[in-house]
């Protein structure tokens, strides 16, 4: 008795193509395989060469053939329901169905169901330029079955009304971290942030071994979803390498362009330093404090020149009472403000591991091969706990979020051309007559003493902004306009007291 016939089985079996001839997994019951079922599915043309050719050149891809799927340019019309749900530094965000029978899923199948989908629309990208597909390009990289910490996306579309193209992108079920975070925090144990943690690194980690630097993480980027398993929820990354607009002047190269959301940033960012594997570990240890925090950093401080002043002095969040101490070292050494001194993030995937530890199911496993990751992560959650019930705010202005926060990326050129405009050099022989001991033989003894500070502190220049210090050349006069008045207090200080 022969075997029973198994018609997912035959459907996909090894098949000679019907047009290339070739013996490749078939398609359905069109007894094509999946590259010229796709080719034959490709009739309708964006009116982007860059697109096409791109789109054509995942159907032969080896992603394909290891589980993967390739994109496709799908009609606006096969989308319904569309519902505008956000917006980022350079698109707008809705939320669609993608209608029954139209579209090819992951394992190469016509979509028999209805299919919940983001449509990321673009910005002015009627003109979409090839530097501009790198997030298309990245995303695809990660496109198998056995990539679950980066987005999935499906393909391309273009909304007949603007004219501006938009990718086709995996659901997200729960939103973004901030909002999961605000509606969760208090059912947030350490064990789940744990969870959360692991899967964020994990998916840098794979980011950054295809050599791509992410440039802009921050929780809005950080997405939780359904696990297929539905055991448990799902932590993906979003938006690959792409925190530029799709018009960006060619002329104006992206290395000079500065792009991002202040709070997230590494400190060289603002010196024209280039985005780096660095500073995305420094934007991890900012995703690291908003998950024991349920806020973002500094959530409660204004937008602008003076918080990124701040950071360029060292200032960072305050470490929550409940955060055990080995996170909080892998935390403090991710926004280090020198990124050399930051690890890598396969050093912090290893030192996460106890972290990860700690969520296997066998307690008994773990009280005895890891007693120490136990007792850490059971004390920190007992301490998170206590506070819950106590009302001990986890942090400082808990739920104010500043009228004037921005949480999408934009650019920040312009700002910190302000900035450096009103930063006087005080090494500089035009301002600070003190440094040429050619024109003067010795100043007094507080204006040396002022120059010690600066030599010791020089992170301290940072914070004078909008207002002009100067030493004269006869008796060092400070002169103070508009902000920075503690600056200015211990700038005086310094002045008057005795050496």
């Amino acid at each position: 008795m022969g075997k029973k016939s198994n018609s997912r089985i035959k459907t996909y079996a090894n098949y000679q193509c019907s047009k290339c001839s070739k013996k490749r997994k078939s398609i359905g019951n069109s007894q094509l395989c999946r590259r010229c079922y796709a080719m034959k599915k490709l009739t309708v043309k964006s009116g982007n060469l860059d697109i096409d050719n791109f789109i054509k050149r995942t159907q032969s891809s080896k992603n394909t053939s290891i589980g993967g799927h390739f994109l496709e340019w799908e009609p606006y019309d096969n989308f319904e329901n569309i519902e505008y749900i956000g917006k980022g530094g350079f698109s707008q965000i809705y939320k669609a169905t993608w209608k029954k029978n139209s579209g090819i899923s992951f394992n190469g199948d016509i979509h028999r169901s209805e299919t919940k989908v983001v449509l990321k629309v673009l910005n002015n990208s009627q003109n979409m330029d090839k530097e501009f597909l790198k997030e298309l390009e990245h995303t695809f990289q990660f496109d198998t079955k056995f990539r679950n910490q980066i987005i999935r996306c499906f393909g391309v579309t273009q909304d007949p009304k603007t004219s501006n193209f938009a990718f086709i992108l995996e659901y997200a079920h729960y939103g973004d971290l901030h909002n999961f975070l605000y509606e969760n925090f208090e059912e947030f144990s350490w064990k789940i942030k744990n969870q959360y943690l692991n899967s964020i690194i994990e998916g840098i980690k794979e980011i950054h071994e295809k050599k791509i630097i992410h440039r802009d993480l921050h929780s809005g980027n950080i997405l939780v979803t359904k696990h297929s398993s539905g055991v448990f929820d799902r932590v993906i990354i979003s938006d690959l390498g792409f925190s530029q607009p799709a018009t960006i002047d060619s002329n104006l190269t992206r290395k000079s362009q500065i792009y991002g959301i202040i709070s997230y940033m590494a400190p060289e960012l603002f010196k024209n330093q280039p985005y780096s594997y660095a500073s995305d570990i420094y934007s991890l240890g900012m995703i690291m404090w908003q998950l024991t925090s349920g806020h973002k950093p500094f959530h409660d401080q204004e937008y602008g020149p003076k918080l990124i002043l701040n950071i360029l002095d060292g200032k960072r969040p305050k470490i929550t009472d409940d955060t055990p101490e080995s996170w909080a070292n892998v935390m403090k050494r991710c926004w280090h403000f020198d990124p050399s001194q930051r690890p890598k993030i396969e050093e912090i995937w290893a030192l996460t591991r106890k972290f990860k530890v700690y969520n296997r199911d066998n307690e008994d496993y773990i009280k005895k091969k890891h007693q120490d990751s136990w007792l850490e992560i059971e004390k920190a959650e007992k301490k998170r706990l206590e506070m819950i019930e106590s009302k001990k705010p986890f942090v400082k202005n808990p739920g104010y979020e500043h009228p004037n926060s921005r949480y999408y990326s934009t650019s920040l050129n312009s700002m910190l051309e302000s900035i450096n405009s009103t930063i006087t050099d005080p090494f500089s022989n035009d301002h600070f007559d003190i440094m040429d001991s050619n024109k003067k033989n010795e100043k007094s003894k507080s204006s040396m003493q002022i120059k010690l500070c600066f030599a010791t502190y020089p992170n301290a220049l940072y914070l004078i902004h909008n207002q002009i210090v100067r030493i004269d050349s006869d008796v060092g006069v400070i002169l103070k306009c508009e902000s920075g008045q503690h600056v200015y207090g211990w700038v005086v200080a310094t002045y008057n007291s005795d050496p």
